[in-house]
């Protein structure tokens, strides 16, 4: 790959960036596939130990 200017090379990943989020919106498998791993990972996720497995969070909750 030749040697290309910091605008050109920005424009491509923003371009790449603007492909792959309207692919997963309108790819149900794929954001089914993604929403399962971002809820498995994280503080948030079950089976852990030590800091994360008692830590305890203060989350709003809106009245519905």
């Amino acid at each position: 790959m030749g040697c290309q200017s910091l605008p050109m090379q920005l424009l491509r990943m923003v371009v790449v960036l603007a492909i792959v989020l309207f692919a997963v919106n309108r790819c149900d498998p794929l954001l089914e596939a993604f929403a399962s791993q971002s809820m498995g990972s994280g503080c948030h996720s079950t089976g852990g130990s030590g800091h994360h497995a008692t830590h305890h969070h203060n989350h709003r909750v809106s009245p519905e």
